[in-house]
């Protein structure tokens, strides 16, 4: 085996159902994205995983439409080879869309300008078959109560009262860009569609320099809570404004209607970063 490093930047995407999140637990026999592609990797190319970083750490059951990983390991494989035998071994329910070889070890978690995540729901109920992929809420809530509600969030705000506790942070403070409530029909998927969009299909989408732990689960608890009567827009603005209240804000939504859509980075995917290599893609 050599003692030369070899460094590759990823994007995935997964449906994170049947995962304990992207992170690798100590519990035995718990399957995660990140064990995933380390088993898949070290069976198919009989190498040494040095390190594998993603970009976020998700949740317990929440998806990803893009996800970026830095890996290092101590073989030179090409990333057409690479890239074919992942896709070939890993469960269907996991996918790599696009593989880079970079010529350091990139970190996903540095320089980052912004994340964004949707979050969907349903206003109509009798869909079972996607019931893992979306938030079930009936017909029983006003939408334009939500709206009113998602455009409080923007701008930069001490965000303790919507996150997990017992999460450490440097700080609870974050900017949010953006934050709307929209027909999931008027959403651009490009062409990453979750679910089979319909009429009654809506979603949330935020963006914004960084997430404390649930957050966005938590500010989706408290626009389902707007939406069905029971906070009204009043007590959401003077919580964010006088924030810490230590108060919950209404129930944290469930990882089932999660997506993390994508990272933008103050560099580019160019050649300065990744060397003179095409990338391999599907």
């Amino acid at each position: 085996m050599s003692d030369q490093s070899y460094y590759y930047f990823l994007n995935i995407s997964y449906l994170g159902t049947d995962y304990h999140g992207w992170q690798i637990q100590d519990e035995q026999n718990v399957p995660t994205i990140q064990g995933a592609l380390v088993g898949a990797l070290e069976k198919i190319f009989s190498l040494n995983v040095e390190k594998i970083i993603g970009s976020g750490r998700t949740d317990r059951g929440v998806h990803a439409i893009n996800q970026y990983a830095s890996l290092k390991i101590n073989r030179d494989i090409p990333v057409e080879s690479m890239l074919k035998a992942l896709n070939d071994s890993l469960p269907v329910t996991i996918f790599v869309k696009k593989i880079w070889k970079t010529r350091e070890f990139i970190h996903p978690l540095a320089n980052i300008l912004s994340k964004n995540y949707i979050y969907l729901f349903s206003t109509k109920v009798g869909r079972p078959f996607y019931s893992d992929r979306f938030l079930t809420l009936g017909r029983n809530i006003n939408i334009d109560l939500m709206k009113s509600a998602a455009k409080l969030f923007e701008g930069t705000y001490n965000f303790s009262d919507f996150k997990c506790q017992g999460t450490e942070t440097l700080t609870d403070i974050k900017t949010v860009s953006s934050c709307q409530i929209m027909a999931a029909n008027d959403y651009k998927f490009k062409n990453d569609l979750p679910v089979n969009l319909s009429g009654d299909l809506w979603l949330l989408s935020i963006c914004a320099d960084g997430f404390l732990k649930q957050m966005v689960r938590m500010i989706m608890g408290a626009l389902c809570a707007v939406g069905k009567g029971a906070l009204r827009l009043e007590e959401l603005e003077l919580a964010l404004k006088n924030a810490p209240t230590t108060k919950r804000y209404g129930a944290v939504a469930g990882s089932h209607g999660l997506y993390l859509m994508d990272t933008q980075y103050s560099w580019q995917f160019n050649n300065e970063m990744f060397g003179d290599s095409a990338p391999a893609s599907l």
